[in-house]
């Protein structure tokens, strides 16, 4: 008994350490792809969809001048230039009203993924005359 028991347990231990393994690369694998499904929903975001198109299938990279005259990115600035222009940008929208601001930031994401124009213009109006009633 103490034979088939010793037995079996060497015999097991291969398993568990091979199931553990496996379970590792999986954990692994689904890391990768959630970070990828992360990166991927940004680009679909901001990227139009001929360019992240152009971009996945050639696999080739584009420049930042590139994606600004696609309207990707709004501003091009040289490296040691960013921090300064990147604070003044910020000093600029720090200097409006905090509340407009928060309610551009909600209205730019009600209208995320809204392609019929009708219905934007609904959900813009709607929500400008919610602002201007919670002003009175």
């Amino acid at each position: 008994l103490k034979l088939a028991k010793a037995a079996n347990r060497r015999r097991h231990v291969p398993q568990t350490a091979r199931a553990r393994r496996i379970h590792d690369q999986l954990a692994l694998i689904a890391d990768h792809l959630a970070d990828a499904a992360y990166i991927f929903d940004i680009a679909r975001r901001i990227l139009p969809e001929p360019v992240l198109r152009y971009m996945m299938l050639t696999g080739r990279r584009v420049t930042p001048e590139y994606l600004q005259q696609c309207g990707a990115i709004a501003l091009v600035v040289d490296d040691d230039q960013l921090e300064a222009e990147t604070m003044a940008i910020a000093g600029e929208i720090a200097s409006y009203d905090p509340v407009v601001v928060r309610n551009h930031k909600i209205s730019l994401e009600m209208l995320r993924g809204i392609d019929d124009v009708a219905t934007a213009y609904a959900i813009e109006h709607k929500w400008g005359a919610a602002i201007r009633a919670s002003r009175e």
